[in-house]
């Protein structure tokens, strides 16, 4: 009979593992999906879609950008970021620096082959503005 007690205090113990484990796994895939939600731009921003090129250059190994040349003349501020969907750890933030084209161009010799989304985030004078693009690094 003790031995019965032992042996309901065990699975006892491993149902509450096994409980623990099931909610830390749901915890970390509520928290993915959040972060996921959260890669959404900002409402306040203006989407610069159109106006902004955002292009691979297989043959220089880089992603190029261009800016409007509406924006020529303005204060201009931002980020460019690189986003490997599967992998997370691959991702860059760099300083959103055209010249004087209003171009910038990324070396891209690095970066692991496949498929990235490059977003931009900046400011020209007052207003704000973002854009994104999916490019594929061969």
């Amino acid at each position: 009979m003790a031995n019965q007690f032992k042996n309901r205090k065990s699975l006892t113990r491993r149902s509450y593992i096994i409980f623990a484990f099931a909610l830390v796994v749901a915890v970390l895939s509520g928290y993915l999906v959040l972060q996921v939600l959260s890669q959404a731009p900002p409402p306040e921003l203006t989407d610069a879609a159109g106006d902004v090129a955002i292009a691979y250059n297989a043959d220089a190994k880089a992603v190029l950008l261009q800016l409007p040349y509406t924006l020529e003349g303005l204060p201009i501020a931002g980020s460019v970021t690189l986003r490997h969907p599967s992998d997370n750890k691959l991702d860059l933030k760099l300083r959103l620096k055209p010249d004087l084209n209003m171009r910038q161009q990324i070396k891209a010799a690095e970066l692991e082959k496949g498929v990235w989304k490059v977003r931009l985030f900046f400011t020209a004078g007052e207003e704000s503005y973002y854009s994104e693009e999916t490019i594929h690094i061969e």
